[in-house]
């Protein structure tokens, strides 16, 4: 916690969290705890880039309710990121 004093009467605390990133393993062992052979399958499916995402909790907790939700053809869940979301000129949609 890092204290910050303003004048002679104040105190402002500033508390933070910081989130470690979740490694491949970590992401498959999630899906598998959660969606059991349902995981296993969607983790493989995953492309590089929705792997890195995956790295994120919250990524990675909507990768786990989009499998539980419904099932998904091959690449249908990389489409509906990516069609859910502006796409910039770069082309990532954030």
């Amino acid at each position: 916690m890092k204290v910050a004093l303003h004048g002679p009467r104040r105190i402002c605390a500033i508390l933070a969290v910081v989130v470690q990133p979740i490694a491949d393993e970590q992401a498959r062992g999630y899906l598998v705890a959660h969606l059991e052979a349902r995981g296993e399958s969607l983790y493989a499916r995953l492309d590089e880039r929705l792997r890195a995402m995956a790295h994120t909790p919250l990524i990675l907790w909507l990768i786990k309710e989009a499998g539980k939700a419904v099932s998904w053809p091959k690449n249908a869940i990389h489409e509906g990121f990516v069609q859910s979301a502006p796409i910039t000129q770069k082309g990532y949609p954030f």
